[in-house]
């Protein structure tokens, strides 16, 4: 009797387990990718946020220079303090969506029994069941890592953004105050 004959007389379609195997090593990929490019995009965001943070440092020594007033030198400072500490917020949960995640893969064990004669002499479908749970565990987990680091690059990038508005404030300040002179 055939590989094909077995699983056939066990209920297994070889054609379907194979179709399903497939589907998950893409899933999982996919996944993997996902991660990636969130790690991607936070190392942009953190050096996006480095460089705003050093430009409102050189912004702050000029709101020390400038006359703007009893009312504007001290508003003008507390927003850029506020933007300041917004952006050294969104470098911080910038850094933890970098910081890596314990995330379960098909372990070195497993890989090893894969040349195994116990291994090798098993039905395809079984074998292919097998490596599909192993896929379905470590998509399963990435999912989870990758949802939360979803959830802080958002606020790393409302951070950002609020950071934003308080520079846009200040430099409003600037304008008036240049409008005056």
């Amino acid at each position: 009797m055939s590989d094909n004959e077995r699983s056939a007389a066990a209920g297994i379609r070889e054609d379907t387990v194979e179709s399903e195997l497939d589907t998950m090593q893409k899933l999982s990929e996919s996944e993997e990718s996902r991660g990636q490019s969130f790690n991607q995009r936070a190392a942009w965001l953190l050096g996006f946020a480095g460089v705003i943070l050093t430009l409102t440092v050189g912004q702050a020594r000029q709101v020390t220079t400038t006359d703007l007033g009893a009312l504007g030198e001290p508003f003008s400072a507390a927003l850029l303090a506020i933007a300041a500490a917004l952006l050294l917020w969104a470098s911080k949960l910038a850094i933890d969506v970098l910081k890596p995640r314990d995330v379960w893969h098909i372990g070195r064990e497993e890989v090893e029994r894969y040349v195994t004669q116990a291994f090798v002499s098993e039905e395809k479908p079984l074998v292919q069941g097998r490596t599909m749970k192993g896929l379905i565990r470590q998509f399963s987990e990435e999912r989870a890592a990758n949802n939360d680091k979803s959830r802080i690059f958002e606020k790393a990038c409302l951070r950002l953004l609020w950071s934003f508005g308080f520079l846009a404030g200040q430099i409003v300040i600037f304008l008036v105050v240049a409008l005056q002179t």
